[in-house]
Formats: structure tokens, C-alpha cells, sequence
């Protein structure tokens, strides 16, 4: 399998976790969708420098879905796990 077809399983994959998470989100606790933000953010700081740039637009969505029903402060800790990596995302 190419790189572009791995991508695209990729993504086909992830189509139904997105689903998921969206449902989590919209019926869970504020506790439970802090614990889906540390999650996801644990998974992308994994390994930053090695995702491609279709898992960084899938973070980035996955984030920007979660940002909007975050509890403050689980907004303060989003920020404060993601300012150590920003470097890592540099053009």
C-alpha cells in the first residue's frame, strides 16, 4: 500500500472514532470530556515530530470540537500540556 493509500485508510478509520468521540463529548460529564481531551492530547504528544500532516488536521479538528464544551479549567490545562510542543509544529 502507498503512502497516499495508507493516508486515506487512515483517515477512513478515523471517521468513525470521530463519531464517537462527538457523542462522548456531547453526553459526558465536564470530567469525561476532560479525560477524552488528556487522552487525545497524551496520543499526540506521543510523538509529534513523526505524524503526518492528515493526523495533525485530525488532532487539530478532534481539539477544536472538545475546546467548546471544556470546563475552564480544563481549558488551562489543555494549554498548559500543548505550550511545551508548540515548537515541534514549526514550518
Amino acid at each position: 500500500m502507498g503512502h497516499k493509500e495508507t493516508q486515506r485508510a487512515e483517515l477512513t478509520r478515523a471517521k468513525p472514532v470521530i463519531a464517537e468521540l462527538e457523542r462522548a463529548v456531547a453526553a459526558g460529564s465536564a470530567e469525561r470530556r476532560a479525560e477524552i481531551m488528556r487522552d487525545v492530547t497524551d496520543l499526540f504528544l506521543s510523538a509529534p515530530t513523526q505524524l503526518t500532516e492528515e493526523q495533525v488536521s485530525l488532532f487539530d479538528d478532534i481539539i477544536n470540537r472538545l475546546i467548546g464544551r471544556l470546563e475552564s479549567q480544563a481549558l488551562a490545562e489543555l494549554s498548559e500540556r500543548l505550550s511545551p510542543s508548540t515548537g515541534c509544529l514549526e514550518d
